[in-house]
């Protein structure tokens, strides 16, 4: 009777489990489709603070190729979003001979591919406000929230702005 008791309740577990598996997996298919996309950065060790340079990985698991343009920094304040710095010079292309930086400082991932590329951002002073990472893909602009203090590799979000928000960034 007891072993049967026992081999109930990890049936209940296990169907629990499962179910848990399944909600968040759906749950990510609602946010990958819409618009959100992730990406890892980590902050590379210079003597000089304000030059800002880090590398962006990006994954495109989708059936498209994706291009990231107009890339920059950005403070948050409670008035919104005030640009800091703009993407300086082209990119390096990290160990990906496949995929190529696009025209105007543009980041272009083809389908289905992994992509790392070092970025280089100049700024006047360096502040503890919070800083932003903005982009354009299409024509959605996107922000990500960047810790610019620590060295290490952490994931960031990219989350839609309105287009007013984005024009002011890019104006």
């Amino acid at each position: 009777m007891i072993i049967l008791a026992s081999s109930t309740g990890y049936a209940i577990l296990a169907a629990v489990g499962s179910a848990f598996v399944i909600v968040l997996g759906y749950i990510a298919s609602i946010l990958f489709r819409s618009g959100e996309f992730a990406a890892y950065a980590r902050r590379m060790a210079f003597l000089d603070e304000k030059n800002v340079k880090m590398e962006l990985s990006f994954a495109n698991k989708t059936s498209r190729s994706k291009t990231y343009k107009n890339l920059g920094l950005a403070i948050k304040s409670k008035r919104g979003y005030e640009r800091v710095s703009f993407l300086s010079h082209p990119p390096f292309v990290k160990g990906q001979d496949s995929l190529q930086v696009g025209h105007s400082l543009s980041l272009f991932v083809g389908k289905g591919e992994k992509a790392t590329f070092v970025i280089d951002f100049h700024l006047s002073e360096l502040s503890d406000a919070q800083y932003c990472l903005f982009c354009q893909v299409g024509k959605r602009g996107f922000v990500a929230s960047i810790d610019l203090n620590s060295y290490n590799a952490k994931p960031i979000y990219f989350r839609p702005i309105s287009n007013k928000a984005f024009s002011t960034l890019i104006g």
